[in-house]
């Protein structure tokens, strides 16, 4: 940088905790940050653009969405400072000119490192910019577009943990005014977001140093999208940074957020098993809430019957499930496994894959064999048009069901192949979303068997046939 420090002056430096509200557990997490930085000044940073910020008893600098006072536009109108977080920075840097670096961290940011020793390893390095996730744009990312409207070749970072030397910052600084001014000329390009302008910038000026942030902390769980819960016991190691770690209320709130809301009543979805250890009175007003963002009347109605006690038939479910040709029909496998199967025969074992009931867990267990197989006799010859396969529901065990033969015979004895399922991800075990397995050649079937290619054993949840009588 710049103006390097020289060995009888410490490097100067601005740690700010950057929020837009106070509670116990933004103090929390300001707490933990504050007890790692002894060295540098730390300010609380923040946002009252919709109310004032109480966070005694530390240093506060305020802010707001409107910064027109020093030159920056209100860009986007909505969410500005969430859109546009490097503005937060430019307020710092008129509030406090004169350090050497400045360090901004989200208020989900949980910090469990010495910032002291990682601005002084910076600073040795003499780097102007370190941020998580440092890398190249790509075309599948959300912010791609929006970068190439302002950059040849744009850059990409996660922004919610970022250190800048003060060059660096007054660079950023300059370049976002000559994007205003080009704003108030008419350029019609939409504000570039923080988490390509940024990073863009930076590696776009042969003089900027640039590390990730990786060099420097452990990021374990350290990413965008999953929260951790604020206490976990995982989240203490030293040497570690972790986001986003949210509060009880923040935490529900951001699952329902990406996931679909009406996935927490199936109790075999990711979301459900994320919200299993808070009980169904704290889950409800955020439930109810995310039902109604989305707009999800079915799920809604859902939840309606739920509190009153009643049972709730998904129209849907019902519909392919009268559709289903296997439900009912006899079924048979190629071994039983003591004591994991669950009917005392071969019949009576493999039936309850097709059982009208779903099972729990497994629905009957082979032996461990080569090329294990089950089947269903759907009584008649059927054109065959889709499959469905049901894994089990643990995670842990979905492994077990991967690659498999789709078989199909008219007499039991002379079978073919109606489809190969390649090794892949594993089977999926969610009711709601079970794997679906398509058969546009219209095959022509009584039985359909599943098979194993090799050695292993077969324990599926449920397995329903789609098609209609053959001609």
């Amino acid at each position: 940088m710049a103006d390097a420090q020289s060995e009888s002056r410490p490097v100067s430096y601005i740690a700010a905790f950057r929020t837009h509200f106070w509670n116990a557990d933004a103090a929390a997490m300001a707490v933990r940050m504050h007890a790692n930085c002894r060295q540098g000044r730390f300010v609380v940073l923040a946002d009252e653009t919709n109310g004032p910020v109480h966070a005694a008893p530390y240093e506060k600098i305020a802010l707001s969405a409107d910064l027109t006072g020093i030159g920056i536009p209100t860009q986007p109108a909505d969410n500005t400072l969430w859109y546009s977080g490097d503005h937060a920075l430019y307020v710092l840097l008129h509030a406090l000119p004169r350090h050497d670096y400045y360090l901004m961290s989200e208020y989900d940011v949980q910090v469990n490192t010495d910032l002291d020793a990682m601005i002084d390893n910076i600073a040795a390095r003499d780097l102007d910019f370190v941020a998580a996730h440092l890398r190249h744009s790509q075309p599948d990312w959300y912010w791609h577009e929006n970068g190439l409207a302002h950059f040849a070749e744009p850059w990409a970072i996660l922004f919610a943990f970022v250190i800048v030397s003060r060059r660096a910052l007054e660079r950023l600084y300059a370049t976002r005014l000559a994007h205003a001014a080009r704003l108030h000329q008419g350029d019609a390009r939409p504000w570039a977001h923080c988490e390509t302008f940024v990073p863009s910038v930076m590696k776009a000026d042969a003089e900027m140093r640039c590390a990730d942030l990786s060099e420097f902390v452990e990021l374990p769980l350290f990413s965008a999208f999953n929260p951790t819960l604020l206490g976990s016991p995982w989240l203490e190691t030293r040497g570690t940074l972790a986001h986003p770690v949210l509060g009880y209320d923040r935490f529900i709130s951001r699952l329902f957020r990406f996931f679909p809301p009406a996935d927490y009543m199936d109790q075999d979805s990711p979301l459900y098993g994320q919200l299993n250890y808070f009980r169904f009175d704290e889950v409800l007003p955020h439930l109810r809430d995310a039902l109604e963002r989305v707009g999800d009347q079915r799920g809604m109605q859902r939840l309606l019957a739920r509190l009153r006690g009643e049972t709730w038939i998904d129209p849907d479910v019902a519909a392919r499930d009268a559709a289903d040709i296997a439900r009912g029909k006899p079924a048979l496998q190629s071994s039983l496994a003591v004591p994991w199967s669950l009917g005392r025969s071969l019949a009576e074992d493999a039936g309850n894959v097709v059982a009208p009931e779903l099972a729990g867990d497994y629905a009957h267990h082979t032996d461990t064999e080569e090329e294990p197989w089950w089947q269903v006799d759907l009584q008649a010859p059927f054109v065959i048009a889709e499959v469905e396969v049901l894994n089990r529901p643990d995670p842990l065990l979905q492994e077990r069901l991967n690659a498999y033969f789709l078989l199909g015979s008219l007499d039991g004895e002379s079978w073919t192949c109606m489809h190969f399922r390649p090794i892949g991800p594993p089977v999926s075990g969610r009711a709601a979303k079970p794997e679906c397995i398509a058969l546009p050649h219209r095959p022509v079937a009584r039985y359909v068997r599943l098979q194993l290619p090799g050695r292993g054993f077969l324990n599926l949840r449920r397995v329903r046939v789609f098609g209609e009588p053959a001609p």
